[in-house]
């Protein structure tokens, strides 16, 4: 999984891409913000209704939600908007 991260990150070359995908995280962060955090007990509900093992994650948590899953969430919405901006350029060409 980091590989991939990694890639994307300093590796791929199309800057309108990564602009694309910077600007749709920071847009989706409020939203992964609120309902991971009502999930793990940040906010609202006063026990967490997901818990994680201590010895699962490396323990820096941003409102009670583990720092992994900014990243896990980086990593999936990263690839479905590579594969969404892909076939978009690949219509643009064809059509």
């Amino acid at each position: 999984m980091s590989f991939s991260l990694i890639y994307f990150l300093f590796a791929y070359s199309d800057s309108n891409f990564l602009r694309y995908f910077f600007i749709e995280y920071i847009l989706i962060i409020p939203g992964f913000l609120l309902s991971n955090g009502v999930l793990t007990g940040s906010f609202i509900v006063e026990e967490p209704i997901v818990f994680y093992n201590p010895q699962h994650h490396i323990g820096i948590r941003v409102f009670n939600i583990p720092i992994e899953d900014f990243f896990y969430g980086m990593l999936m919405l990263i690839w479905v908007s590579f594969l969404s901006y892909e076939k978009y350029k690949k219509c643009n060409e064809l059509c």
